[in-house]
């Protein structure tokens, strides 16, 4: 017979803190990659070829289609790394989500 506030079952949960700790761990390397990527940005180089001698307008110009297309790179970088750390949060909360299942 079951009476009220009486014990059915009684989970483990050494599968459910061994998940968290793997999701926990995943969400960090993702932060760290995204924190070295960050840090790698600033040394692409963009060579600005100078066949000629350029007037100081020209050489305004180029410097900025540089800063542009510099700047399309990081955002390029930056995209990617979201991407991947939206996979990684997708397959962390998915290891989660099956542990508790278990």
């Amino acid at each position: 017979m079951v009476s009220p506030g009486m014990v059915l079952v009684k989970l483990d949960q050494s599968n459910y803190q061994l998940s968290l700790a793997r999701a926990k761990a995943s969400l960090e390397l993702a932060k760290q990659q995204a924190a070295l990527a960050q840090e790698k940005i600033p040394e692409i180089a963009i060579e600005i070829p100078s066949p000629q001698p350029v007037t100081e307008n020209k050489k305004a110009q180029i410097q900025q289609q540089a800063f542009r297309k510099k700047r399309t790179l990081q955002l390029q970088v930056l995209n990617q790394q979201k991407k991947i750390n939206e996979q990684q949060y997708k397959v962390a909360n998915t290891n989660l989500i099956l542990s508790c299942i278990e």
